[in-house]
């Protein structure tokens, strides 16, 4: 009964947790329902707030604009009218010019309108180019545009801001000379107006442009370098000696400036044209951008900052030459010449970049049309290429030339800004009166007419043709002087020149003759060494005869004493002997050497004067062939001498040792063999001999001597010179394979080694 009363307890318990279990999971949807409402709510009320916010800040906006719209309607009209009452003093003025002018002279007219009116245009050409470079400035902030997306035209307005600055600052230099000018440059500058009216007008056509916003830079950077050019032509020609020192640091400066922004703009412009490139799908999926990060764009974006750095300098330079010209002050001309290099330097780097940008969008551009990836390699070898014809810099990485270049024209700037600062280098502008003043107090004198010097101007007038009639005829007898005076000096530089040569030849007939008389006593002192030689060579002889005649018989009686001995003992002392006399015979040939490097020492002879031949192409080419066979004949010969030489030095005995019976030997100890191996080398070196002799009798029926073309004998006896001519008996060295019967041998000598090769001879 326990066990069926505690089963239905457990019964109920189970019940009544499956209905425990139920409404909680009925509680729970309903709390996960109730939080999505409550995140809906949450959503609708952040919705409204911002909503809300949205619409006060719209309202603000308004309100600014039209806080804005009032001022600027507040400006305009304070601005109408200011243009109001300037035309009415424009109006003014024009009247006032028009009734001025007829109670002026003629002579006005004649000589200093022209030159009012140019330095009037002048000053316009300068107001009108500040006016496009302000227009500029303002429509397009390149700051503003270096950090965002830099457009392509951004790169050729920089370029036109910097060259209408140029034009500015060249109008410039033009008013200072002509207010701080004499009067007759003054006057002399009437005739530049009508050549700067077409100027004038080519910038007005740019002012309009600008005005309806239809603007082709392009075109107006062709116009600019017109003018620019126009403008330096007539500086070069009326105040190429005399150029204002304050406006030339101004224009410099200030072109510094602009290259500056030429600068950054251009290689912030190749940044971004490489990164969206790189951007494509097939540059990613090569992984071009990573390998271009580090070695191009990270020191580009390091040259832009390099650039905005130098344009901070310029900007600051700029303004205090503009504290100075309010000081009436400038600087000193000592630093004309850095501020030159500096702005040569920046149009250099200026021009590099515009050249490395076009190249860089030209390549890409082909890549991309192609649909190819972008190649480091390629693009590296574009930099290093402008690189070297721009900068003249070879570079070993990317843009390490372009840094050094613009770090060191930063360098120059903040040395320039320093010096600039400095008190010592400037110093006061004096004041001057203006050449229009001074010109109107002459005329105002010249006004009052005098009757007494009219009739005398006539008189002078009178004489003063009489004069030049005189003169006239002066002249052309001063021209036929002149013309006399030319032939004459003509014909004495011809005899002046005749005297030098004639003293050159004397001085080298004189050299010559030193020579020859230096020569002649040294052929002197050879030819007696040689009689000295030759008795010594004699005496050796004789008494070499009256040895052997003496030592023949003991040596029968020593040969009949010692016949019984060992022949091997006669063959070790041979042996011994031959050893000997090839150390005589080298020790013999190094003293030789010896004496012969003592006696060129002594000598300490020049070389030879060269002669002049009229030789011509041909001849030249002969001899060259010459040259080289003989050449190569020489080579054989030192060869061959070197190895008879070798061979002669050797021991010649045959071993006649007896042969073991029962036991092997090698053929090269039997005698038949080594006396047949030495009869081969002698026949070798004498059939070498034999065809260097066929060689040489070649060259002698060519008719080649000495590595040229045989001439005639009075020619071959000039061009040849000899040290000395020396008379030899004939050589018992390779008498057998020699063929000739000539009892002597000639020698010329020509040279110290030559001389230096028969003294040896002699000696050995």
């Amino acid at each position: 009964m326990l066990l069926r009363e505690q089963l239905e307890r457990i019964r109920s318990s189970e019940e009544t947790n499956a209905d425990y279990e139920n409404t909680i999971s009925q509680f729970r949807e309903l709390v996960a329902t109730l939080q999505h409402d409550l995140e809906q709510l949450r959503h609708k009320e952040e919705s409204q707030l911002s909503e809300t916010r949205n619409l006060s800040s719209q309202t603000q906006a308004m309100m600014s604009i039209n806080m804005t719209l009032q001022s600027t309607v507040m400006k305009a009209q304070a601005k109408s009218i200011d243009l109001e009452l300037r035309r009415l003093e424009a109006l003014q003025a024009t009247d006032n010019l028009a009734y001025v002018q007829p109670y002026l002279p003629e002579s006005f007219f004649k000589s200093e309108n022209d030159s009012i009116r140019c330095l009037l245009l002048f000053k316009r050409l300068v107001f009108k180019a500040d006016l496009i470079i302000k227009h500029l400035d303002q429509n397009h902030n390149v700051s503003e545009k270096i950090a965002s997306t830099i457009p392509e035209r951004l790169i050729v307005i920089c370029e036109m801001k910097q060259r209408t600055g140029w034009l500015a600052d060249l109008a410039k230099q033009f008013v200072t000379y002509i207010e701080r000018g004499s009067v007759e440059n003054f006057l002399k500058m009437g005739q530049v107006f009508h050549e700067l009216v077409g100027t004038e007008r080519r910038l007005n056509g740019i002012v309009e442009l600008l005005r309806t916003e239809e603007l082709n830079e392009a075109e107006c950077l062709l116009d600019l370098q017109r003018m620019i050019a126009q403008l330096d032509h007539l500086s070069d020609t009326y105040i190429s000696g005399n150029r204002p020192v304050f406006d030339q640091y101004y224009a410099f400066s200030r072109a510094l400036d602009f290259n500056a922004d030429r600068i950054a703009v251009d290689l912030a412009y190749v940044v971004q044209a490489v990164t969206h490139a790189t951007r494509e799908e097939e540059n990613q999926a090569l992984d071009v951008f990573k390998e271009l990060q580090d070695d191009f764009l990270e020191p580009c974006n390091k040259l832009v900052a390099q650039a905005k750095t130098s344009k901070a300098v310029a900007r600051k330079i700029v303004r205090r030459l503009d504290d100075l010209s309010e000081q009436s002050a400038t600087l000193k001309p000592d630093l004309m010449e850095r501020f030159r290099n500096m702005h040569t330097t920046s149009n250099k780097f200026a021009t590099f970049c515009l050249e490395i940008c076009k190249r860089m969008s030209a390549y890409i551009t082909e890549r991309r049309s192609s649909k190819l990836p972008l190649v480091a390699s390629a693009m590296q070898q574009i930099l290093f290429n402008t690189t070297e014809e721009l900068l003249t810099i070879n570079e070993t990485a990317m843009w390490d030339g372009a840094w050094k270049v613009l770090d060191v024209l930063c360098q120059e700037l903040v040395n320039a800004n320093h010096s600039v600062l400095d008190d010592a280098k400037i110093e006061k502008v004096p004041p001057a009166e203006a050449p229009w003043v001074r010109r109107a107090s002459d005329l105002k004198q010249e006004v009052i007419v005098n009757h007494d010097l009219e009739k005398k101007l006539q008189m002078n007038s009178e004489e003063i043709l009489k004069l030049a009639k005189d003169v006239k005829l002066k002249d052309q007898s001063l021209q036929e002087s002149a013309v006399k005076i030319q032939l004459l000096e003509k014909r004495s530089e011809v005899v002046k020149k005749q005297t030098e040569q004639i003293k050159t030849l004397e001085e080298d007939l004189n050299k010559a003759r030193e020579q020859e008389k230096f020569f002649k006593e040294a052929c002197d002192s050879l030819s007696l060494e040689n009689e000295e030689l030759e008795r010594e060579l004699e005496e050796l002889k004789r008494a070499k005869k009256a040895e052997k005649q003496s030592s023949t018989p003991r040596k029968s009686e020593f040969d009949l004493a010692s016949g019984p001995e060992d022949p091997i003992d006669n063959m070790a002392t041979k042996t011994q002997l031959d050893s000997l006399k090839s150390a005589v015979r080298y020790l013999r040939a190094e003293n030789a050497h010896l004496k012969g490097k003592d006696i060129r020492q002594g000598l300490d002879l020049g070389a030879l004067p060269k002669f002049k031949s009229d030789e011509t192409e041909e001849d030249i080419k002969k001899r060259d062939q010459a040259k080289n066979l003989l050449k190569s004949v020489a080579l054989e010969t030192k060869v061959l001498i070197k190895d008879i030489q070798s061979i002669s030095a050797s021991p010649k005995v045959v071993s006649l040792a007896k042969h073991e019976v029962g036991r092997w030997q090698t053929q090269k100890r039997m005698p038949d063999f080594q006396f047949q191996a030495q009869q081969a080398v002698l026949f070798t070196l004498q059939k070498r001999s034999l065809e260097l002799k066929s060689k040489i009798q070649q060259l002698g029926k060519l008719g080649i001597v000495d590595g040229k073309p045989a001439k005639s004998a009075v020619t071959q006896n000039t061009l040849q010179q000899s040290l000395a001519k020396i008379h030899l008996p004939r050589l018992s060295l390779l008498a057998d394979a020699s063929t000739s019967t000539s009892l002597h041998h000639h020698v010329n000598l020509r040279s110290v080694a030559e001389f230096e090769r028969i003294h040896a001879i002699f000696v050995n």
